[in-house]
């Protein structure tokens, strides 16, 4: 993420991949559990450099349809709902099934083994 451009990934190769991360509570060193998870989408290219551009307009755009909600936005008229932030934002996020998303969470948790790259 900090240079793109050294750190290519070949395997990931003009795909877009789903991310899941993972903040895990320790116990005397031993995951406990599940604080917070964020699932993003990154985008490569052919080369396999990451779209860090794109991902950084996504995480601002989320934050700042989150602070639109609590703060309140601009003043629009009230038949006009500019929405732009939260599809910006939803472009670079996904939502796991239930299924994955608890497979995520024990692997994360060390209590399921999972293939790494």
């Amino acid at each position: 993420m900090r240079d793109p451009e050294r750190e290519l990934v070949p395997q990931f190769a003009g795909q877009r991949i789903r991310s899941a991360e993972f903040v895990i509570e320790l116990f005397d060193r031993t995951p406990y559990s599940v604080c917070r998870e964020t699932f993003t989408i990154f985008q490569f290219d052919s080369k396999g450099c990451a779209d860090v551009g794109r991902y950084d307009k996504q995480q601002v755009a989320l934050a700042n349809a989150m602070l639109e909600r609590v703060l309140g936005g601009e003043k629009t008229p009230k038949n006009v709902l500019d929405a732009t932030q939260r599809f910006v934002a939803h472009g670079g996020s996904w939502v796991p099934t239930d299924v994955i998303k608890a497979q995520l969470e024990q692997a994360a948790l060390g209590l399921l083994h999972c293939p790494q790259i």
